[in-house]
C-alpha cells in the first residue's frame, strides 16, 4: 500500500530531495508551515513526515525537535543526505555585484564563511528561496540552495560554498 509522507518546502528542497532519493514510490505532500505538517500527522492525513533533524555542521535543529517531543511523535528510521550549496543569481547578475544573500537559516548558518560579507536574507526554504529571488528580479540579491538547480534566468554564480566539504544533514522519519 502507497503511504503518504509529508515534508515542509517545495519541490527542490532538501526533504523533497531525500524523498526522491529514498521513497521515489511513495505519495507525498508538502506544507509550508512546521506546525502544520504534525496537525496533519495528529489527524491522520499522513502516515509519515519527513524531516530534517541535525547537521553536520550546524547541530541539531532544535525548533524541529521541540515539534517532535511537542506533538509526541516517533522517530522510527533516520536517513542522511549530502548537501553541497552553490550561490545562484540572476542571469544577468555577476558575483562581484552582489550585496545580500537570501536562503534558510540553516543553509546560511552551513556557509557562515562565504556569507559574513553579505547582508543576508533568511526565508522558509532553500528552493522557496530560489523562488523569490527570482520573483524580485534583483540582479544584485544572490541566493543560496542545493546544488543541481536547472531554470530559466537563473545561474550558478559560485559553487560548493558550504564551510566544509563534508556537509550532510540527517532526517527522521516520522509517525504517531
Amino acid at each position: 500500500m502507497q503511504k503518504i509522507i509529508g515534508y515542509q518546502g517545495i519541490i527542490g528542497c532538501n526533504s523533497y530531495r531525500l524523498i526522491e532519493k529514498y521513497f521515489p514510490n511513495e505519495f507525498f505532500i508538502n506544507f509550508y508551515q512546521l506546525e502544520d505538517l504534525f496537525i496533519a500527522l495528529q489527524n491522520n492525513e499522513l502516515n509519515h513526515i519527513i524531516l530534517p533533524i541535525r547537521n553536520s555542521i550546524t547541530g541539531e535543529i532544535k525548533e524541529h525537535i521541540n515539534l517532535i517531543n511537542k506533538y509526541n511523535c516517533k522517530i522510527i528510521e533516520e536517513k542522511q543526505l549530502d548537501i553541497n550549496h552553490c550561490l545562484y543569481g540572476l542571469i544577468d547578475s555577476d558575483l562581484n555585484n552582489i550585496n545580500k544573500i537570501i536562503s534558510h537559516p540553516q543553509a546560511l548558518l552551513q556557509c557562515s564563511n562565504f556569507t559574513s560579507k553579505y547582508e543576508t536574507i533568511e526565508t522558509w526554504n532553500t528552493a522557496g528561496a530560489l523562488h523569490n529571488m527570482i520573483e524580485t528580479k534583483d540582479n544584485k540579491l544572490g541566493c543560496i540552495a542545493p546544488s543541481g538547480f536547472i531554470k530559466e534566468n537563473i545561474k550558478v554564480l559560485k559553487e560548493e560554498i558550504t564551510n566544509t566539504q563534508n556537509n550532510t544533514t540527517y532526517f527522521a522519519i516520522l509517525n504517531k
